[in-house]
């Protein structure tokens, strides 16, 4: 991920039960929407926060 989708990246993005991350298209560099898979080590960080 890019740092300007992770500042963008809010709770409604994110996809606990599939382990992703829905960016919108609105966000992305080349402005097509995607999902990005989640390693167990960072769901974890993102359901401390």
């Amino acid at each position: 991920m890019r740092r300007n989708e992770i500042v963008a990246l809010r709770l409604n993005m994110i996809d606990f039960r599939k382990k992703t991350i829905s960016l919108q298209y609105d966000i992305t560099k080349n402005g097509e929407a995607r999902d990005v898979p989640l390693s167990t080590a960072g769901l974890e960080l993102l359901k401390l926060v």
